[in-house]
């Protein structure tokens, strides 16, 4: 796995900037920015094909969208036990602004679960973006909605790339720190 390359195989592509401003436009429109999935999915079909144009083009946008939703629903799935967990935490969180003038005793019980369970989230969060670009790969590898899943290839996977894997991520991971501090 050649880390670098994931910071520059875009200037490889001779309309580089064209392909990237239309991906810009697409990115501010509602539902129909759902195709940067598909877009990315065929990213990933380029470079891990070794193509000379990484870049793919615009054209058929209904693919591209229809792939992006599936991988929409793909992470909402992966996500779903987040949802189940988190749930709970707000009747927990709500509970302790009530009986924290009342009763602190129960205050500090409902606190404590609240907090474990956001730690809980927090891992889960952690671990979640750490194996759902996997996930994509892997979908994108096999162009079907169920390959998202195989968790035995996604493991797999990353077991084998496993140091620029790790590395990847976490650039990617100070990368979205650093644009949210950017843009916050």
């Amino acid at each position: 796995m050649d880390v670098g390359k994931s910071f520059v195989y875009v200037f490889e592509d001779k309309k580089w900037l064209e392909k990237l401003l239309i991906g810009a436009v697409v990115a501010v429109i509602p539902i129909a920015n759902l195709a940067l999935g598909g877009y990315a999915n065929e990213i990933i079909r380029r470079v891990t094909g070794r193509s000379t144009e990484p870049l793919s083009d615009w054209g058929d946008f209904g693919q591209k969208f229809v792939e992006g939703l599936l991988l929409t629903v793909a992470g909402l799935v992966y996500g779903l036990p987040a949802l189940l967990f988190g749930i709970p935490l707000i009747p927990l969180i709500i509970g302790v602004a009530t009986q924290a003038e009342n009763q602190q005793g129960i205050a500090w019980v409902l606190g404590g679960v609240s907090l474990g369970l956001i730690c809980l989230l927090g891992l889960y969060g952690l671990v979640f973006s750490f194996v759902f670009p996997a996930a994509q790969v892997n979908y994108a590898r096999r162009r079907t909605f169920a390959a998202a899943f195989y968790l035995r290839e996604i493991f797999h996977l990353v077991g084998e790339n496993l140091g620029g894997y790790v590395l990847a991520w976490l650039a990617y991971f100070v990368f979205a720190l650093v644009a949210a501090a950017v843009l916050g």
